[in-house]
Order: structure tokens, then sequence, then C-alpha cells
């Protein structure tokens, strides 16, 4: 475990209550990067480098302040002016550092030294073999882009009320994007790829995604128009985090609930999904980027169902939101170096139905496949609408692609009429995992 940076925090904190402050948090966070880009049917980026973040966030009264610098020889400074800025900033009575202890350090898992290995050099040989297989697989597809990059990080926080913990994590991730052309035809755009920590499971998961790109793009040439109707959409796991996911997790944060501004205010153990739908917070153990034993304050992160067979079992908090709605903070302050923390989700998955994706298309009848959705989720109302891009109708069992069509519904309402969930779901991004996913009574408008 690289101590340098925990004894950095311990610095900054030091350096802070020298200054004056009431109360000092520094949390700090060390990268290094390697990156190789392919497009327009050239390598044109390869790089490699290394960046450090400290930030120093400090209480005078009940008044904050934060500020982040990448020279360690400048904490002290960078503690004087926090503190110099929490004297003159408004109090607030909710103001605190919670009360820390020290945290397990992440285990091996995460922290793969296959990927930390990894080079420009073996980045630039996997991208041209993406490209070769691409191309062997199907000569019509044009490559948009190719982009793999290797990440290690290490992260440390300590505080004076006790916090204290350290991480060590690599990510390794590769997409593909582009679209078939033949003569004047030309697909739908697409994307797939594979992200994680550990090296094999990841190339792994990459060559089987450009086996899912490569089919989604010849798959989606030559479109039709489809037809108008109320009824079944299929969400693919892209579709399920643009519309479902990604929303519903803004009306779950409690500074959301606080402001007003989230339908789910005061619904706490009201039936807001349907019984089959579970949405859960992983803790650290999905195999992904950003996976530690602690959240942006020190507080242990423990698996936990946001939403539980349909049920509301709780908001989004960091310590301050909590204190402000007199609960106990969930372990949910996400954020950086470079800034303070905020409340919001890390990871976070959708639990699987029963039958396989492919069962559902079969067994659905007519039905609208969405791979992507183009458009618009007002989180406050929950009203979407927006445009499917490379869809398929689905009907007796057969796929037809489909010219751009446009769906609406209401994301709460979705929710209620979810019918089925697939038992395979796909990890996205190296911090998602979400099935494909039915739900009734969505309008289809055919383009």
């Amino acid at each position: 475990m690289n101590t340098e940076i925990m004894d950095l925090c311990t610095q900054a904190v030091a350096a802070a209550r020298k200054a004056g402050a009431d109360g000092a948090e520094a949390f700090a966070t060390r990268r290094r990067t390697r990156e190789v880009v392919y497009e327009k049917n050239d390598l044109n980026l390869a790089r490699a480098d290394e960046e450090l973040a400290i930030g120093i966030r400090v209480l005078a009264g009940k008044s904050m302040a934060f500020v982040s610098t990448n020279e360690p020889a400048a904490l002290a400074e960078a503690a004087r002016q926090a503190v110099a800025i929490a004297r003159i900033s408004p109090p607030d009575d909710h103001n605190a550092l919670p009360e820390g202890a020290a945290v397990d350090p992440t285990d091996g898992e995460l922290y793969d030294p296959a990927v930390a290995q990894i080079e420009p050099e073996d980045l630039t040989r996997l991208t041209a073999a993406v490209v070769d297989g691409i191309a062997r697989r199907d000569a019509r597809v044009a490559i948009d882009q190719v982009r793999l990059s290797v990440e290690e990080v290490f992260e440390a926080i300590a505080s004076s009320s006790g916090a204290r913990g350290q991480s060590e994590a690599t990510y390794l991730s590769g997409f593909v994007m582009g679209m078939v052309k033949e003569g004047e035809e030309v697909g739908s755009f697409t994307y797939d790829g594979a992200a994680g920590n550990v090296r094999s499971a990841v190339t792994d998961e990459l060559w089987r995604g450009v086996d899912r790109f490569v089919e989604k793009a010849v798959g989606a040439l030559r479109p039709r128009k489809g037809r108008s109707f109320q009824g079944t959409v299929l969400l693919t796991p892209d579709a399920v985090g643009e519309i479902l996911v990604g929303p519903l997790l803004e009306a779950l944060g409690a500074d959301a609930v606080r402001k007003g501004r989230s339908p789910l205010a005061g619904r706490l153990g009201d039936l807001v999904a349907a019984p089959a739908f579970t949405l859960r917070d992983p803790g650290h153990r999905l195999g992904c980027f950003g996976g530690r034993t602690f959240d942006r304050e020190g507080l242990p992160i423990r698996p936990l169902d946001l939403i539980g067979q349909g049920a509301l079992h709780t908001f989004l908090y960091d310590s301050y939101e909590a204190r402000v709605a007199g609960r106990s903070s969930t372990g949910h302050a996400q954020g950086g170096a470079t800034s303070p923390p905020r409340p919001g989700a890390g990871m976070i998955e959708v639990l699987p139905g029963s039958e396989p994706a492919a069962v559902l298309e079969r067994d659905l009848g007519l039905a609208l496949l969405v791979p992507r959705f183009s458009g618009r989720v007002e989180m406050a109302t929950g009203d979407f609408s927006g445009v499917v891009k490379g869809g398929f109708l689905l009907e007796n069992g057969e796929r037809m692609p489909v010219a751009e069509t446009m769906i609406a519904g209401n994301l709460y309402e979705a929710l209620k009429h979810i019918v089925a969930l697939s038992s395979d779901r796909l990890q996205l991004f190296g911090s998602t995992r979400f099935p494909t996913i039915a739900i009734e009574g969505i309008v289809v408008t055919a383009g």
C-alpha cells in the first residue's frame, strides 16, 4: 500500500490545525494514466501522465471552506487559505466533519499488478489487434474510434475527527465506436467495450464487446419505417442507465429531497417500482474503477438496497445531508481531491430477473428494442421523450431494424410497469451493472 499520499493528508490536517482550523480533513489522489486512441484510420494519441491532488476542507466555528493544490510544498499555504476563507464564510449549524475511524484498506481484488504493468506500447498492440479483429469480422464496419486506457489510482483520507483510510485500484478500459457503411447505405452509430480492475477479465470481455459491437452495427443496416403503438419497450442495459437509473439516482439524492426537487420526498417505505425491481449499491465489490472501502468523507461503504423489491428504502446521504435530515450517513459522499464531497452513488446495480434477454425478445410479442436513447428525462416530473438510436421492432420473435423512432413516457410510471428483467446483465463503464428490462405502457411513434 502506497503510504506517500497518506503522509500528505496527515501533514495537511496538521497544517490546517496550526493555521487555526477547529477541524480539518484532507483527501489526496495520485493517478497514473496511459491511453491510446485510434480514429480517422490512424493512431493519433498515445500518452502517459501522472497527477497528484490534495483537497483540504476546514472548519472555523460553524463555517466551512475547501481549497485544493497539486503541490505538496504548498500544503501549508493552502491550509492557511482555507482557514482564511472559512473565517469570512457564512456559518451553517449543520457544518461539521463526521466522526471517523480507521477503515480497512481495499483488498487485492481492486488492484491487479498485471494492469499496472501495461505500458502505452502494450495498449498500441491491443488497439491494433482490435482494429484488425473488427475488419476480419466484417469489412463494412467503419471505425469511428477505439480508445484503450489504463489507470492506477491511489487515494487516502485523514481528518482531525478520526477518519483515516487509503486505497489502491487499477482500471483497464477499452471501447469501440462506429457504424456500417455499404455503398450509399450507412447504419446507425453504435459502441461497446469493457472496463474493470482485472486484466484477464477485461481483455476477455473486450473481445466479447467487439463481437457485440459488430453485431449491433451490422444489424442496424437498412432500417425501415417502424410502427406506432402504445405498449412494450425492451431497454438494453445502456438504455436502462440513460432512461431509468441515471435520473432515478438524481431523485434519490438527499440534496434533491431537501431542496424540494425530488418527487420521491416523503415516500420512504412506499412501493415506487414493480416488485421485481431492486436497485442496489453493491459496496466496493463490483469489480470496477473507483472501488474503495470508504466514501469521500472516510466513512465505511457497505452494500445497501436503495430500492428493494420495489420499495423505497433510503436516499443517498453524505454526512451534511444526514445531519439536516436527522439521519445517519449512508456512506454516499462522492467526489475527489479537487472538490468538496457531495451526495451521490458510486457503484450501482439492478438485480437480474430469471430469463435471458434473448428469451424476453422472443416472448414479448410486439415491442420496440431500445439500444440507445437520445432525449431528455425530467427528474422533477419523470416525463421523458426522445429518439431511439439503432432500434429494432420485435414482432413474433423477429427483429427488424427501424428508422429513428420516438418514445415517450414517465419514469416513475415506467418503474411501476416493469414486466420483466433479464437474467444476463452487462457491466457498463466499470461502475454499473444492469439487465435488459421490459416496460409496458410506453408511447412509440414511428419516424
